[in-house]
């Protein structure tokens, strides 16, 4: 899937958009055209930034609805529903920022030495517990691949340990900033 300039403008509006009716207690109503060109299924996730600082983040991994459709369900959880933060305000919009990362599907790999860190987003799968990091969350704190997999385990609550006998999988992300 390829983005336009336009089409990346569009949708950062069309997040922002759906939090501020949110906000308003009003419908949100998508463009027409909006809805037919990103009509097909596609999987996102919304990250919101507050002065260059995480406000709220939450995706989707697999496409399961028109990719218009996941993105404005995942704008609103990132501003409303993100456990991590308060619901956002009305006075906190001016100053949020938008990221958009529109997932490939996820596959499975046989060994955690095939993930390529900055490249792959990675989903750590152990004794039914589950965690995911974007493809720029290990180059942005700076982590090499073994520390990358021990964040991912605590992350899914379990022991650091745990991360040599799990399951991953990988999968890449077009960014819209």
């Amino acid at each position: 899937m390829t983005f336009t300039e336009d089409d990346e403008a569009a949708l950062k509006k069309t997040v922002l958009e759906v939090i501020e009716f949110k906000l308003k207690d009003s419908y949100f109503e998508v463009d027409a055209s909006l809805k037919e060109k990103f009509s097909k299924n596609g999987a996102c996730f919304v990250t919101l930034y507050k002065n260059a600082a995480l406000r709220g983040c939450i995706g989707t991994l697999e496409a399961h609805e028109p990719l218009i459709d996941n993105i404005i369900h995942n704008a609103e959880a990132a501003a409303f529903k993100d456990p991590r933060f308060s619901s956002m305000k009305e006075s906190e919009l001016n100053e949020v920022s938008v990221e958009l990362s529109i997932l490939t599907a996820p596959v499975a790999v046989a060994s955690y030495t095939e993930i390529t860190l900055g490249v792959d987003g990675i989903i750590f799968r152990h004794n039914g517990k589950r965690s995911v990091f974007l493809p720029e969350v290990p180059t942005q704190q700076n982590w090499d691949l073994e520390t990358t997999l021990k964040q991912l385990a605590r992350k899914a609550g379990l022991s650091e340990s745990t991360w040599m006998d799990a399951d991953y999988d990988v999968f890449q992300a077009i960014k819209i900033k």
